[in-house]
């Protein structure tokens, strides 16, 4: 079991650093936010004597495996628990992402950008933008665009075994991709970035009460 003493965006980097060990995983809330940990450093004894007596259970959440493609080559691949955001930078112009869904056009979007978020995400950025809250146990993507410029654009929910591309296809500058809000990408005009389910899951202890 692997203790990680921190708030949510510690939490978050520790899934990616323990990706493919399948070592369970709980949080003890020190940050500012802590939505994903599941004790307070008070809980942290009586905590241990349960664990240590076998009751917990272990719960999964759904990871996102995100690929930046340029020229048809993969120049960047990385793991994220909670969401990928492609959005502009600076206070630029409105920015043009063309949205696929398993190769098939859904729309395109001109707005301040554009959140792909997991069930774990679904409370986080893609929440604050009007997306809506999917229960963590479920499979599924949230795609919910930020400011869009046009009433007709609203948050979708797609299966998680969904393929996912948003292609940059503006001219503007300052556009970049965030992963769980930690890791950044230049994004170019013509890129690709393609999400789909991680082939593993994240373990999280859960404390029996």
């Amino acid at each position: 079991i692997a203790f990680v003493f921190g708030g949510d965006g510690t939490i978050l980097s520790a899934s990616r650093k323990l990706n493919g060990k399948q070592i369970p995983l709980i949080g003890v809330h020190l940050g500012k936010f802590g939505f994903l940990a599941e004790l307070t450093s008070q809980e942290i004894s009586d905590s241990l004597e349960k664990i240590f007596t076998g009751k917990y259970t272990v719960s999964q959440r759904m990871l996102l495996s995100c690929k930046i493609i340029r020229s048809k080559k993969i120049i960047n691949k990385t793991l994220g628990l909670n969401d990928a955001v492609i959005s502009r930078t600076s206070l630029s112009r409105l920015i043009s992402i063309k949205l696929y869904v398993n190769e098939k056009t859904v729309a395109t979007y001109s707005s301040d950008g554009l959140i792909v978020s997991t069930p774990a995400g679904s409370t986080a950025h893609s929440l604050s933008a009007g997306g809506p809250i999917v229960t963590p146990d479920m499979e599924a993507f949230i795609i919910t665009p930020i400011c869009p410029h046009t009433l007709s654009n609203r948050p979708l929910v797609v299966s998680g075994d969904s393929k996912i591309e948003m292609e940059q296809i503006s001219e503007s500058k300052g556009v970049g991709l965030t992963v769980d809000g930690q890791i950044y990408f230049d994004v170019k005009v013509g890129d690709r970035i393609v999400i789909e389910k991680a082939e593993k899951k994240l373990q999280l202890i859960d404390i029996q009460t």
